[in-house]
């Protein structure tokens, strides 16, 4: 794939809210997703990220270090996007991946690679897509897909999240609900 490949927005504007739920896995997989959020990334969360990971760096607390490091704001740790990732997840399981009950998936792995470095004053949007599915011993092993698109829509990084989860599994209400809790990533 060239530079310009990744650069290219990849929006499928057939691909709507109402219809994606009832789509085959066929027409799922592929198919790109535009995360109805744009995710501005503030310094404060950035440090916040930072601790919460044990991140020492000082380019994610002080801006003479970034731009020490030729950077215009505090830089994110490189794990940051994890947060919007989950968001996407989200919106699969409530709108594309539906009949999966959030509390029976697991993240499997996650892979990042960038093309720049996320920076504060970021502000970002997401496409999203199933890369592929595999049914096995009654679960599914899902790959998906994150494109973060910066506001001139050229590619700021790329994830990859493998997630395992069971549809069709009764499961105590009370767990569930808990669990949701837990899980629930609110912007």
């Amino acid at each position: 794939m060239t530079a310009t490949d990744l650069d290219a927005p990849r929006i499928d504007a057939a691909c709507t809210d109402a219809t994606a739920g009832d789509a085959t896995e066929s027409e799922i997989i592929g198919r790109i997703h535009r995360l109805p959020l744009r995710y501005e990334v503030s310094r404060e969360k950035i440090r916040e990220f930072a601790t919460a990971v044990l991140d020492a760096h000082p380019a994610h607390r002080d801006e003479a270090a970034a731009a020490g490091l030729g950077h215009a704001a505090l830089v994110a740790s490189p794990t940051f996007l994890a947060v919007l990732a989950g968001h996407t997840q989200q919106y699969l399981f409530d709108n594309v991946l539906v009949g999966f009950d959030l509390s029976q998936v697991m993240q499997a792995d996650q892979r990042f690679s960038f093309a720049r470095p996320v920076v504060a004053g970021d502000v970002l949007s997401t496409d999203v897509a199933v890369e592929s599915v595999r049914r096995m011993a009654g679960s599914s092993m899902f790959t998906i897909r994150n494109d973060f698109r910066d506001e001139a829509e050229r590619l700021v990084a790329r994830s990859w999240t493998t997630l395992v989860g069971r549809d069709g599994v009764e499961v105590d209400p009370a767990i569930a609900e808990f669990v949701r809790g837990v899980m629930r990533v609110e912007v």
